[in-house]
């Protein structure tokens, strides 16, 4: 976004990783500092500046980047400078799984669909929805396309 709009940079850093294909790749980390989102709905965000992380994944031979599209963080609160590009790059990507745990597991699980008012019912149920996304990561391999 605020590449295309021809804002520059406040600061960038490159490095090197390895994806889990074991191909080696270079990311590319871009961050905007004080930028502000349009009030919608009532909500003020007028004077709540965050910081915006623009992520690309580039080819190391080519230099062209391996998606069509960026990934982009947005990183709010007193302390958001306090990390560094590269330490925002690997706190979201520790996260990425968990967060996909939790919208598969909504989605498509039906996590947030039970309803108790008994503790014990619902941790039951949360102890079934995990075994049953262990049971479909572990059977992956066995599964194919029809």
């Amino acid at each position: 976004m605020a590449d295309e709009w021809g804002i520059q940079a406040d600061e960038q850093v490159e490095f090197g990783v390895q994806l889990g294909n074991g191909r080696r790749v270079l990311v590319r980390v871009q961050g905007y500092h004080n930028m502000l989102i349009r009030s919608k709905r009532g909500q003020n965000m007028k004077n709540k500046p965050f910081r915006l992380i623009s992520v690309q994944l580039i080819d190391p031979q080519t230099n062209e980047p391996l998606f069509k599209r960026r990934m982009r963080l947005a990183v709010w609160g007193e302390q958001q400078m306090e990390l560094s590009l590269e330490q925002t790059y690997w706190v979201y990507r520790n996260r990425f799984d968990i967060v996909h745990y939790f919208r598969f597991g909504k989605q498509r699980l039906l996590m947030d669909s039970y309803q108790t008012p008994e503790l014990v019912h619902q941790e039951n149920w949360m102890e079934i929805v995990g075994l049953a996304y262990w049971l479909l990561w572990s059977a992956r391999s066995q599964a194919s396309v029809v």
